[in-house]
């Protein structure tokens, strides 16, 4: 008795019944397994993943001008930006992110001396969209509302004569951030991004001096990155850890 290869195709008649349904069988399941291969390859995130990211920076510098260099300025600062996502699906996520700056100058020389600081604070809160272009490279859209805080004081010595000034202001607006995302590493990931491409801002300001004068300014402003003068001002680029 002859018995044949159910998996040998090529022995059968062609109007073998079993033959058709196994070729359709096979077919079915390497497009199903195609299918989610594919679909696991552009999958960078899934529900529950974790983003942290942010930025610190410390700035000092000096200069020296006049005859015989007796006039010098000099400055300090300092910075910091966390940021925190959680995916809420494969491909939108919620965050918020915190700033805080402060910094510092003086000048000395024949120059009237001064000296003041500033100090900022802020956060936002965003919603971001993202779009999988394959397992390591992902566009995003970042929707968000900001608000920020700063002060100011300063004092001012000239012919024996001080001055003080301080200020104060806050701002709150909502802004479009477009950007990439680039898997470094399965946890370091690359992100760049076109800062405020779109922004909607107002603002309230107030000022006194030692005489007692106040000043109070208030303002409305639309931004957006295209209208800076220098490109490398509208772009960001920093790195983000993956937290699974």
């Amino acid at each position: 008795m002859l018995i044949q290869n159910p998996l040998n195709c090529n022995k059968m008649r062609k109007t073998n019944l079993s033959c058709l349904n196994l070729i359709y069988m096979k077919t079915l399941y390497l497009i199903l397994a195609s299918s989610f291969f594919i679909s696991i390859s552009q999958a960078q995130f899934t529900k529950g993943d974790k983003l942290l990211g942010g930025s610190f920076g410390i700035g000092y510098g000096s200069s020296k001008t006049g005859d015989a260099d007796k006039n010098t300025q000099k400055g300090f600062s300092i910075g910091l930006s966390p940021s925190y996502a959680w995916f809420t699906s494969s491909t939108t996520a919620l965050g918020f992110k915190l700033n805080g700056s402060y910094g510092h100058s003086k000048s000395d020389g024949t120059l009237p001396t001064s000296s003041g600081h500033s100090s900022a604070y802020g956060g936002s809160l965003f919603f971001q969209k993202y779009k999988n272009l394959d397992s390591r490279l992902s566009l995003y859209a970042e929707f968000g509302a900001s608000g920020s805080y700063s002060s100011s004081t300063s004092k001012t010595l000239y012919s024996g004569q001080t001055s003080e000034s301080k200020g104060s202001s806050w701002n709150a607006g909502v802004y479009v951030t477009p950007g990439i995302l680039y898997k470094l590493t399965q946890r370091l990931l690359l992100d760049v991004s076109l800062n405020s491409l779109l922004s909607f801002n107002y603002g309230k300001g107030k000022s006194s001096d030692q005489n007692g004068n106040s000043y109070k300014s208030s303002g409305f402003s639309i931004g957006s990155s295209f209208n800076n003068s220098s490109t490398a001002t509208g772009v960001g680029v920093g790195f983000k850890w993956l937290l699974k």
